[in-house]
């Protein structure tokens, strides 16, 4: 537990209050001390929080999905505070210690004598703040004992079965009934549970007993709505990658997002929804779908797509085609220029060499730039290239795929993907069959899609190679 002057230091340091000395020391106590930097951030994005409120509400949401970020925020105040060292006078006093991200807007701030700000509050403004964290701090406390009466409470109420496990990365919250639960490796989903995946995250949910998959792509919120033994799903915003395993003709699953309603008896998709509108990209299968509004529905089979808006006729119109741009490492590391280029070709989906199954080969801002290209609506594949001579050598080249490429795809948030078959392979049609039918064993868990073309051979200095 955090001692007194740590606090006081945090108190000072939010409110632009700490002099030289005690700002060296303050950096000092939260670069030795993972606990006091996890109290700093957090009493930061509070703070944060608070100013926001006053200007627009702020959901439970919000505060939930900002407090697990503690690491960045405390990252960015380590370097704020180096940054504006210079900016702290001699003799000890503030000058213009303005590190706070949100705090006077450059305004200048009258300086006295160092005091602890949690022993004498020097203005309303800085009392009200103060008082806001205290009265959080207590809130804090007593939401705290709430939730161990409450966790101990639901001990003995079971929330029904367990339907499905989520996995995922970065911040995932689950609410169950009134309380949240945060996403992490193989937590259990129950029929009812909503799952909200923050921004840069991903999740993917496996149902029990059947390969039946969803993909939660970032920035979606989705609600588990199981009726009669059917399953259902209600889309609020977002997108999922589904993979449905076939499902009895009496009891389809369901999909319903606010403009239409998508029934599926067995098939792979993509469903987007919005306030406005809802998407539909069927990759294999029939789905049927059926506008809320006048209850008028559309038959929508393999390679074809969908929007469902108010007022439009519904139209079925063929699936974008595949526009390939396969990339090399220069190419992720300048993610601006590539996403400029990539538009001006009509590319719509990249792909990024995995083949050697080794993490410390890829770009470090793979992430990155993966998470770039679905805000613009760009599709980010793992490209995978057959060897050549596979026929003598497959086990040493499929055995570290069967173990690691499914990690990979999570791990980075890939769409899909992509194997690129060697022209030495095209009279070996079994092979090829055998290679497909195991690398979609390989990510049969993950709930992308797996494409396939032909290898080109190109030279180093390709910096592109676009193919359909």
């Amino acid at each position: 537990m955090a001692d007194d002057s740590f606090i006081h230091l945090v108190d000072g340091y939010l409110d632009g209050k700490l002099d030289k000395d005690d700002l060296k020391r303050f950096l000092a106590m939260i670069e030795e001390s993972p606990e006091n930097r996890e109290i700093l951030a957090q009493n930061a994005i509070i703070s944060r929080l608070i100013l926001t409120a006053k200007r627009n509400p702020v959901s439970i949401e919000q505060i939930l999905m900002a407090l697990p970020r503690h690491g960045d925020t405390a990252k960015l105040i380590i370097d704020q505070i180096r940054s504006n060292e210079e900016m702290i006078v001699q003799n000890g006093k503030a000058k213009a210690a303005q590190i706070r991200k949100n705090g006077m807007n450059g305004q200048k701030k009258p300086t006295s004598k160092f005091r602890k700000p949690s022993l004498k509050i020097e203005s309303e403004t800085s009392g009200i703040v103060f008082f806001f964290r205290t009265v959080t701090a207590l809130a804090a406390c007593a939401l705290i004992a709430f939730g161990i009466w409450k966790y101990v409470h639901q001990l003995s109420v079971s929330p029904g079965p367990i339907i499905a496990t989520l996995d995922g990365r970065g911040d995932i919250l689950i609410r169950r009934g009134n309380m949240p639960v945060p996403g992490k490796i193989n937590t259990p989903i129950y029929n009812g549970d909503s799952i909200l995946v923050g921004l840069q995250a991903m999740a993917v949910v496996r149902y029990n007993n059947e390969n039946t998959v969803l993909k939660i792509q970032e920035g979606t919120l989705l609600k588990v709505e199981n009726k009669n033994d059917a399953k259902g799903v209600f889309l609020k915003q977002g997108t999922i990658v589904a993979s449905v395993a076939p499902q009895p003709k009496d009891l389809p699953m369901t999909l319903t997002t606010p403009k239409a309603c998508a029934t599926v008896i067995g098939t792979r998709f993509s469903l987007q929804s919005s306030e406005v509108t809802t998407f539909l990209d069927v990759t294999s299968g029939k789905v049927r779908v059926t506008r809320n509004a006048d209850n008028l529905s559309a038959e929508v089979s393999t390679g074809n797509r969908i929007e469902v808006t108010d007022n439009v006729p519904l139209t079925i119109q063929p699936a974008q085609t595949m526009v390939l741009g396969h990339l090399g490492g220069k190419q992720v590391e300048e993610m601006f220029q590539t996403m400029t280029t990539a538009r001006a070709f009509g590319i719509n989906t990249l792909t990024l060499n995995v083949t050697s199954m080794d993490h410390t080969t890829l770009p470090e801002s793979l992430r990155q730039a993966i998470a770039t290209a679905h805000r613009a609506n760009i599709k980010f594949y793992a490209k995978l290239d057959i060897p050549k001579d596979l026929a003598g050598n497959y086990d040493n080249f499929m055995i570290p795929l069967k173990n690691k490429l499914s990690q990979i795809v999570l791990d980075y948030n890939f769409d899909g993907v992509y194997v690129a078959r060697p022209h030495q392979m095209m009279a070996n049609g079994d092979l090829f069959k055998r290679v497909m039918n195991d690398i979609c064993l390989a990510v049969n868990n993950t709930g992308v899609p797996v494409e396939t073309g032909i290898q080109r051979e190109i030279s180093t200095n390709d910096t592109w190679f676009i193919g359909y």
